[in-house]
């Protein structure tokens, strides 16, 4: 377990992220473990509000992104996240953008705040208005991934967008906690449940990170500030807002194709209708020819990337041989 601090400046192993936060978090971190090849998870609390991290290497073979499709009269139809696990024959996902209208207990046509585009298909048009979903979180065919503030339509070609969500602001910019600072109750910029996603430093590793809310006794939720400071602690070098509150959710399943599971706590007490989503599919972890866990091969833990230790798929190619590998990459 790793006890943060972040107040003006936090050094780590690696170089120094200073965060713009003015109020002081502290953030307890479980350390990684690996769900998938090149996935790998963990828990935190950020001011004592309990989160739930995924950080995915973009370099893992057979790693293969989805958002929700267009559909309707509108952008798209709205659907527990869950269903869009089970739909598109997923093994994670979160839920992405803002959307309107909100928030029906019954299938509806939504409308999608700024980019989206589902496997090449233009979803929702981008905006290009501050602070109305023109931060975006863009993926080429290879997995490439990009965190972008679009201002005009020269800010990206689309033609090279595979798939991509958008977020409200940036929270952290080149390792800088860049959110806002007013943390009073009731505000949007105060506590509530949260998810963002993030990119690492060399773009290479992805981070996907919920933050429970409105739960009393359990998890108020986290300020813009917190969670930039969160991001941060994670390894994000850019990180994005994106849609929140009741609709903060985070699916997986145990096994590839095992019942789709709630990760987090969702602020209303069962999965919203939501209309902005985006997972991936992955292969497996390889077993062991001798039939030794993972705990007992790899010490059970890993750390974010800015500590330095190897992730999850790195232990596995230290592990295999360069065929064993190879082979496992050729065949998917």
């Amino acid at each position: 377990m790793r006890v943060f601090r972040y107040a003006a400046a936090v050094l780590s192993a690696a170089f120094m992220v200073t965060t713009a936060a003015k109020a002081e978090s502290t953030i307890t971190q479980s350390g990684f473990t690996p769900l998938y090849l090149g996935v790998d998870i963990e828990t935190a609390r950020v001011d004592g509000n309990h989160a739930d991290i995924v950080r995915v290497d973009l370099h893992a073979p057979g790693l293969h992104f989805e958002t929700t499709s267009a559909g309707g009269t509108l952008n798209t139809i709205s659907a527990p996240l869950s269903q869009f696990v089970t739909d598109h024959d997923l093994q994670l996902a979160v839920n992405a953008n803002f959307f309107s209208p909100c928030c029906s207990s019954s299938v509806s046509p939504e409308s999608l705040i700024g980019l989206a585009v589902d496997r090449g298909h233009v979803v929702s048009q981008p905006s290009y208005s501050a602070g109305n979903g023109n931060v975006v979180l863009v993926l080429d065919r290879e997995n490439h991934a990009e965190i972008k503030t679009l201002k005009s339509a020269d800010d990206l070609d689309l033609d090279n967008v595979y798939n991509a969500v958008a977020g409200d602001m940036l929270v952290v910019r080149n390792g800088v906690n860049v959110a806002p600072t007013d943390n009073a109750a009731g505000s949007f910029d105060g506590p509530n449940p949260r998810t963002a996603a993030g990119l690492s430093f060399n773009q290479r590793y992805l981070y996907f990170v919920t933050i429970d809310g409105r739960i009393s006794g359990y998890s108020s939720g986290a300020s813009l500030a917190e969670t930039g400071d969160l991001m941060v602690a994670v390894g994000a070098w850019n990180a994005l807002n994106l849609d929140g509150g009741a609709s903060t959710e985070m699916v997986t399943r145990k096994t590839a194709h095992s019942d789709p599971f709630i990760v987090n706590n969702p602020s209303g007490g069962t999965e919203r209708m939501g209309a902005s989503a985006i997972g991936f599919r992955a292969l497996p972890l390889p077993k062991h020819p001798q039939a030794l866990t993972w705990e007992s091969m790899f010490g059970g833990r890993f750390w974010s990337d800015r500590s330095g230790v190897p992730s999850s798929l790195e232990k596995v190619r230290a592990y295999l041989s360069a065929k064993a590998y190879q082979d496992l990459a050729d065949t998917h």
